[in-house]
């Protein structure tokens, strides 16, 4: 439509413009050509220079109206060109806001079906057709603004009939969000309360270390390089080897054996399925070693010998530990070695299946055989009276042909071979004798099991 405006514009303008004018410069050259025939023939000069002058005038005006029609020509191109261009761009657009339309159609169908939406969309389509009509940029800009009120209604729309369920996944959603962030926040104070912590274990160990040791200043250091050195080794932190150190020199350990010894701890850790803690382990050795009179190259003897144990019976390298670390110092004393008392750990556990109640019997035991009451003093006369009804009724004897008494460990292994054969009076007898009541009636000599 602007484009035919502009075409009518055009011939009104070339209407105006000067080529009458043009047309009456040339009849009147035309005409002026005839004088100057005229004056030639009749031989008039004035009358021939007059009309040549005339034709130069009219010549220069011709020229004159040309350039006028020319520039004119030339303007009314140039504003064609322009309102041309103007023209495409508006078509454009407007093509852009009819493509959008028909995409939000598409996708929200049955929102058209609502009475407000219907309404707007009316107008939409009122509005194209103005502009197509009349593409001004007026029109064009009325139907953007009115496609974008139909798209604020079909949100409006959707929001409102979202269902039950896509609110629930939303809320979910939202609630998900906030966890994974509470989480991550959470984590993050408990990794900087671990560090803090971390950090107080290792001044506590240090500070332990200094305590026990005496070495401060580049030695302290040195030391602390080591032991951190020997973490590294056996996939232990430094403060647990530290720790494990302190509990060494406390107990009368050379410092130049301590993070061996914090090493052999360290491993017996990494064994162990139960284990709490370094210190658990620390102990473990120091009470064994100090039983059976050990030194600290023969550490590894001890986690050796009880890993070996529960790899190949029914008990675990953690409820041996706790075993040998509560009757060593009592077996030790009745010779039997730290071997035997694996094995009588061992046979004994398989039936009570609790290690504290296995390792307090054969406490209980070792100590009514050599005659020492549960207060820890002497009862000579109750062993004499115990080496008799022993070799009475199952036939074994207390004492070795020296009159010495005999290991523990022999003396019951003998007992666990006869104690079947033996009658009812004749077993509750002998438990009796050695309080062997606490050991679930006396199941412990009914398994002839000694490792």
């Amino acid at each position: 439509m602007a484009q035919e405006k502009y075409i009518a514009s055009i011939k009104v303008a070339l209407d105006k413009a000067s080529i009458e004018d043009v047309t009456k410069r040339l009849d009147t050259i035309t005409s002026q050509k005839r004088e100057m025939s005229l004056a030639i023939n009749k031989g008039d000069m004035d009358a021939f220079y007059n009309s040549v002058a005339k034709v130069e005038t009219e010549t220069k005006k011709l020229q004159s109206s040309l350039n006028i029609t020319a520039k004119d020509t030339k303007t009314l191109i140039s504003s064609y060109n322009q309102a041309n261009n103007s023209s495409n761009r508006l078509n454009q657009t407007l093509d852009k806001q009819i493509q959008k339309l028909n995409k939000i159609r598409a996708l929200h169908q049955s929102a058209f079906e609502d009475e407000g939406i219907g309404g707007q969309f009316d107008k939409v389509n009122e509005a194209i057709s103005k502009a197509q009509a009349d593409t001004t940029a007026e029109n064009v800009s009325n139907v953007k603004k009115q496609i974008s009120l139909l798209s604020d209604e079909v949100s409006i729309y959707n929001n409102r009939e979202k269902s039950l369920g896509e609110q629930l996944r939303y809320n979910a959603e939202r609630f998900t969000k906030y966890v994974i962030g509470a989480q991550a926040l959470f984590m993050t104070i408990s990794v900087v309360n671990k560090m803090i912590d971390n950090v107080k274990e290792l001044d506590n160990a240090l500070v332990e270390i200094q305590k026990v040791t005496n070495l401060s200043g580049q030695a302290l250091q040195d030391y602390t390089d080591k032991a951190f050195q020997v973490g590294e080794t056996v996939g232990r932190t430094g403060t647990e080897v530290l720790k494990a150190a302190g509990d060494f020199a406390r107990s009368g350990y050379a410092l130049n054996e301590t993070l061996t010894l914090a090493q052999e701890a360290a491993t017996m850790l990494n064994v162990a399925d139960e284990m709490s803690d370094i210190s658990t382990a620390s102990s473990t050795l120091i009470s064994v070693m100090k039983a059976y009179n050990l030194q600290a190259s023969q550490a590894g003897e001890i986690t050796d010998t009880l890993n070996e144990v529960s790899n190949n019976a029914a008990i675990s390298f953690d409820d041996l530990a706790e075993g040998i670390s509560r009757s060593g110092a009592v077996y030790a004393q009745a010779g039997t070695s730290m071997g035997e008392l694996t094995g009588l750990l061992t046979g004994a556990n398989e039936v009570l299946q609790n290690i504290e109640k296995t390792s307090t019997g054969l406490v209980t035991i070792s100590q009514r055989i050599r005659g020492i009451e549960e207060a820890g003093d002497e009862a000579t006369p109750g062993v004499a009276k115990l080496g008799k009804d022993l070799e009475e009724i199952a036939g074994i004897n207390l004492m070795d042909s020296e009159g010495q008494l005999r290991d523990t460990y022999d003396i019951l292994k003998d007992l666990a071979e006869v104690y079947p054969t033996l009658t009812t009076n004749q077993r509750q007898y002998l438990g009796w004798l050695l309080c062997l009541a606490q050991l679930k009636q006396f199941e412990l000599l009914e398994n002839p099991k000694v490792y």
